[in-house]
């Protein structure tokens, strides 16, 4: 028999029945999560909401061509690593010139070696901005160049570069560079970045408009 049942908890202010409702699961703080929405914990609860614009960022020049772009503070990702790809508009014939937080000493090494049925190699050492190597070999191309580097605080930054190159007169004309970067600063984070074409150290026709621009951070 069931005797001497006794306790003050079994009232219907403490029963399962009030809190065991869809309201109160893990998941039902959940919508669909599409585009550039992503699952968040918060509270002991999932839930959806957009990502941060620190994470990744963009830039185009719109209507007019420029000297020199540059990415500033508030589209550049304070994350350990940092990945920049820059899309030509029109043909151009020009290498690219990198600075990082308007350092304009001598902090900066690069290699790189391009391939266009012979190979070529370049390198600065020590030199006052980032030259990436591009073809001078062909008169009119579209150049996409992608550039991945670390971004630790206070640490120096080194990565690497790929450019390629298509002509659009001659579609098997084409180009690959690639290589390794080296900015020799070890106070901060990249903050800025200024870029700009070159054509035998000296500055080279302008960025067409609509070049595209792109940081992301991870």
């Amino acid at each position: 028999t069931f005797v001497n049942a006794t306790g003050t908890a079994a009232t219907t202010t403490s029963l399962f029945s009030t809190t065991a409702s869809s309201t109160n699961l893990y998941s039902s703080g959940l919508t669909a999560c599409t585009g550039s929405n992503a699952v968040q914990w918060t509270g002991g609860r999932f839930s959806c909401g957009a990502i941060s614009g620190t994470i990744t960022s963009f830039s185009t020049t719109s209507s007019v061509a420029m000297a020199t772009a540059t990415i500033p503070t508030a589209l550049i990702p304070s994350t350990d690593n940092l990945i920049l790809t820059i899309m030509s508009s029109t043909t151009e014939n020009a290498n690219l010139a990198v600075q990082f937080n308007s350092d304009t000493t001598a902090n900066y090494s690069t290699m790189g070696v391009e391939s266009n049925g012979s190979t070529a190699v370049g390198f600065s050492f020590n030199g006052t901005v980032l030259r990436l190597l591009n073809s001078s070999s062909i008169p009119a191309a579209l150049v996409t160049t992608r550039i991945e580097i670390n971004n630790f605080n206070n640490k120096w930054k080194s990565g690497n570069y790929h450019a390629y190159e298509v002509a659009t007169s001659t579609p098997s004309a084409r180009i690959d560079s690639s290589g390794s970067i080296f900015w020799k600063n070890a106070t901060g984070r990249i903050t800025s970045i200024d870029i700009a074409p070159w054509v035998n150290n000296t500055t080279a026709p302008l960025f067409g408009a609509g070049t595209y621009f792109s940081i992301v951070g991870y």
